[in-house]
């Protein structure tokens, strides 16, 4: 695994902070950053912790879609 791949896109369309993400999950922000940009793999229970706190799933933090563009 490299990171968390959908966690950036999540954590944003929550309006919350990296620090404010780590803050609520106890780990500090540049664990949060690591993850975020495949510098870290978190532990399983971490993902959990994650997907719960953002109201996804596990599948989703770790397997996001692809944001769709609109063409306006």
């Amino acid at each position: 695994m490299k990171g968390l791949p959908g966690l950036r896109q999540y954590r944003q369309k929550k309006n919350l902070s990296q620090q404010a993400l780590a803050k609520a999950l106890g780990v500090s922000p540049i664990t949060i950053c690591r993850y975020e940009c495949g510098a870290a793999d978190p532990r399983l229970s971490m993902v959990g912790k994650i997907a719960d706190y953002l109201g996804i799933s596990e599948r989703e933090l770790l397997f996001p879609e692809p944001e769709a563009h609109s063409a306006d």
